[in-house]
């Protein structure tokens, strides 16, 4: 079952996007009163007194694995709502046994992206699986464990469509949305994107309109979420890692980082007075974190030196009179699989002089001419109609994570070994971990 990711028709791509991408605007993502919950809740009950404990007690941290922890909590609690999301920052169990199984899924994602379906299914009639059996093991696992979470969301969905709202911690933003979008999208044109619906079984729908007109399959629905999950936590992950890195040998960048944070109003400093519980705990406003323009530096060059997807981002050139346009080249013929690549475009020396040096101040520089150009090669995030939708949620996650350590405490390098990145479309370091020590300041 295709989701809006995998859509290859601009067209019905365009169609699902519009039903969702709301809720990942930056606009809508600052006033979310769901996310600040949450945010609120994720830091002063689960990570921030552990990483306390750990900064006590002198224990050092791998920050991969924390990264790993936070981010999934964080992403699946947008997703689907506090009460059904993760809380693998607190279950060791759980995350060691479900990080085992996204590596697999992640070191085999090749299989899935650059086999074809009509192979995988020609060579099963010839019993040869193209999938090794471990890895296809642990896409099942991941399958069933993300489908939980979604029949527990469409349990409560059906259990409170006519109640008052609870806590809004509580509400599940982007399944409700995209539920109620993909049926309202139907009911307008009942053929809109139908060419995920051919191969599913009638039993399978269970949203339906006027006349019983099928509007969607649970399938499709589980898929885009399961979509939003991996993408929301996967790429945030490597990029939470590298910036810890970066300020953990460089003090001088991560000072200024912290003589900034302090700027905020209110601070986010941990742990609260004695007098203070964790209920009187403000975060600064959601804006007011992301306009600070040294982290926002900090940010943007660690996501140009470390794209998290630094592979090539295949396009298929459309069937027009006369072929395509691209650069220099002319007459491409309909159906043919172009690409770039963060990695390439980030290390253009004349866009990014010294591209291989991380340095935050190129992105404060005065010359708007210059940063509109670093601006325009920059494809962290890709870019036109099939730029990655949470882009805006990344970055909000990205900047709240980072503003609420280096407020309280300063990162030291304990051991960085395998830091360097594995090659491939989507990346990570290489030895899945990054050790660090957190001292209070």
């Amino acid at each position: 079952v295709t989701n809006t990711f995998t859509t290859m028709r601009s067209d019905l791509h365009s169609q699902k996007k519009r039903t969702i991408a709301h809720v990942y605007l930056k606009s809508y993502l600052h006033s979310s009163e769901q996310l600040k919950c949450n945010s609120t809740y994720l830091l002063t009950q689960r990570i921030l007194s552990l990483l306390q404990s750990c900064s006590d007690s002198g224990k050092a941290v791998n920050v991969f694995d924390m990264n790993k922890a936070f981010t999934m909590d964080f992403s699946s609690a947008y997703l689907f709502g506090l009460s059904r999301s993760t809380n693998i920052i607190q279950d060791d169990e759980m995350r060691k046994e479900l990080m085992h199984n996204y590596h697999l899924r992640h070191d085999g994602a090749w299989h899935k992206t650059e086999i074809p379906p009509w192979m995988h299914r020609w060579m099963r009639t010839l019993h040869i699986p193209l999938i090794p059996h471990h890895i296809a093991t642990a896409h099942i696992w991941l399958e069933k464990w993300a489908t939980k979470m979604c029949e527990s969301t469409e349990e409560y969905l059906n259990r409170s469509s006519n109640q008052q709202a609870d806590d809004p911690s509580n509400d599940p933003i982007v399944y409700r949305h995209f539920r109620k979008g993909i049926a309202e999208l139907r009911l307008k044109d009942p053929e809109a994107d139908r060419e995920i619906l051919h191969n599913i079984l009638d039993s399978d729908f269970f949203l339906k309109g006027r006349n019983g007109l099928e509007l969607m399959s649970k399938y499709e629905l589980h898929s885009e979420l399961f979509d939003h999950l991996e993408a929301g936590h996967a790429t945030s992950i490597t990029s939470l890692t590298y910036i810890f890195w970066e300020l953990s040998r460089n003090a001088l960048i991560q000072d200024q980082v912290r003589a900034e944070l302090l700027q905020l109003t209110p601070q986010v400093i941990w742990p609260l007075p004695p007098n203070k519980s964790p209920q009187d705990f403000e975060l600064p406003d959601a804006k007011g974190i992301d306009s600070l323009p040294y982290l926002d530096a900090v940010v943007m060059e660690t996501l140009r030196l470390h794209a998290p997807i630094p592979g090539h981002e295949p396009r298929v050139s459309p069937y027009i009179k006369g072929g395509s346009v691209l650069g220099q080249f002319s007459g491409i013929p309909g159906g043919v699989i172009v690409s770039a690549m963060a990695h390439a475009l980030h290390r253009n020396e004349d866009v990014f002089p010294e591209s291989e040096v991380f340095n935050p101040d190129r992105w404060l520089t005065s010359d708007k001419e210059h940063l509109k150009e670093m601006k325009r090669w920059f494809w962290a995030f890709g870019s036109g109609g099939r730029m990655c939708i949470g882009s805006h949620f990344a970055v909000q996650e990205i900047k709240l994570f980072t503003a609420a350590i280096y407020s309280s405490w300063r990162t030291e390098m304990v051991d960085d070994e395998g830091i360097e990145k594995v090659n491939g479309h989507a990346t990570k370091p290489r030895g899945n971990k990054l050790i660090l020590r957190f001292v209070h300041r």
